[in-house]
């Protein structure tokens, strides 16, 4: 079945409405808004602890954060492919208090031990709705999230609790809410290796549809789509986003280097007597000749030359694997690959309104984050980042991981970090720094 941008919409409303009349039915009337929650399994229950026995409720900022936590750690999973949002929720937490309806606000009074007859008079004669155990709200401030992380946020709160002990309940509702949340890392719900994953195994992931964002390759979200759609997901859609802004509003990628993977000499080339040829082949390589063989082949074999530029023939320009496969742009050795070589191959020569969708899909994301690209600081081959390349920076990016996923505190990130510095990274750092202010003397 063809999908297409119309039919995506009938089918996100036609499932919006599904879901919306389910709740009238289970919820009763609802003068309200439709919120984005859906109804839990049939055969889930949840009971939120109490401090309040008499009147069978709970109210303070320690229940609230236990009760969060609680959820968060029995809430059932939920994924559809075909829904309009990319996370969902059951429960509105102040609802699990006793109540009449689904909409009654006798659940949202405070419990009478909290006496506040006195304001009420002022309420009603200024038509002001009290705050005083009603709803509640998380107001996330993502600049603050992406500066510390969930790991920084509990050495946030912790800090304050120490230098304010009178206010420990606060506190201790506030790392429970965190903890909620951290929780979902722990259990997989969030991918807790989303910092450290390889690419192959990132594939996989998008692939079988099991996670909804991923930094990758342009071309993977048409690949990806494509498996995904040939698999029986007609909806599935992969598209290429900006990159979030950090903490002082830059967007920026690290731009892919225009020169091939690194080329090096072997002793056995230099024994052998041969290293003079090779260089010479080098150099050749990023000759005007060199360029045209490595990027269009041969002429009349695999381009013509049309208005005085090379054209790919369609068969050679179908896909990468069949352009690499006709020898050119060899990875193993270093080389130039044009813009233009490689947009034949993105668009195989066909118009962008020609392009099938999913391609269209591809060639967006490619041109879509131009404006971000920044260039990356050179990695220089030391003997040390040679030796601790694959160890000591592989650590360091999982505790990265582990501490932007509150796996571990910002004080615990540093502390290991520290002694990884001690087993060599240390050495890393210093003949790197060492090499690059050689490099930029000479």
């Amino acid at each position: 079945m063809e999908c297409n941008y119309e039919r995506r919409l009938q089918e996100l409303c036609r499932r919006k409405l599904e879901q919306t009349l389910a709740k009238k039915e289970h919820n009763g009337y609802m003068n309200e808004d439709d919120y984005g929650c859906v109804l839990p399994p049939e055969n889930f229950h949840f009971e939120p602890e109490f401090n309040d026995p008499e009147h069978h409720t709970f109210y303070g900022a320690r229940l609230w954060g236990r009760n969060f936590r609680r959820l968060m750690e029995r809430h059932p999973l939920y994924v559809d492919p075909n829904d309009a949002l990319a996370g969902r929720w059951m429960f509105i937490l102040q609802r699990l208090r006793p109540f009449t309806s689904a909409v009654s606000n006798s659940n949202m009074e405070m419990a009478p031990v909290f006496n506040y007859e006195w304001l009420k008079p002022i309420q009603e004669k200024y038509g002001i709705i009290p705050g005083i155990g009603k709803m509640h709200h998380f107001a996330p401030d993502y600049q603050i999230g992406l500066q510390l992380g969930f790991g920084g946020l509990l050495d946030k709160v912790r800090q304050y609790a120490r230098q304010y002990p009178e206010k420990a309940e606060f506190y201790q509702a506030e790392e429970d809410v965190l903890f909620g949340m951290v929780e979902m890392y722990k259990e997989g719900l969030i991918d807790p290796e989303f910092a450290t994953r390889e690419e192959t195994e990132k594939r996989k992931v998008m692939n079988s549809n099991s996670c909804g964002l991923a930094f990758t390759q342009a071309e993977q979200v048409q690949l990806s789509t494509d498996s995904l759609r040939s698999g029986g997901v007609e909806s599935a859609t992969w598209v290429g986003i900006a990159p979030v802004p950090g903490p002082d509003g830059v967007q920026a990628l690290f731009a892919r280097s225009k020169f091939g993977f690194y080329t090096v000499l072997t002793t056995g080339a230099e024994e052998k007597g041969k290293v003079i040829d090779i260089l010479k082949f080098f150099n050749w390589m990023y000759s005007d000749e060199g360029i045209m063989l490595n990027n269009y082949g041969v002429e009349g074999v695999t381009y013509n030359m049309v208005d005085g530029k090379p054209v790919m023939l369609d068969n050679v320009r179908e896909s990468f694997n069949t352009y690499r496969g006709c020898g050119m742009n060899f990875q193993p050795i270093s080389s130039l690959w044009t813009v233009d070589a490689y947009v034949q191959v993105l668009t195989n020569g066909t118009p962008y309104e020609e392009l099938p969708e999913t391609r269209k899909l591809f060639y967006d994301a490619f041109y879509l984050n131009d404006p971000y690209f920044v260039t990356s600081a050179p990695i220089l081959q030391t003997e040390a980042y040679i030796e601790n390349a694959n160890t000591l920076l592989a650590e360091a990016a999982q505790l990265q991981a582990q501490c932007i996923a509150g796996l571990i505190t910002i004080d615990e990130f540093y502390s290991r970090y520290e002694s990884l510095k001690a087993s060599g990274l240390q050495d890393v750092i210093d003949q790197g720094t060492a090499a690059y202010a050689q490099m930029m003397n000479e």
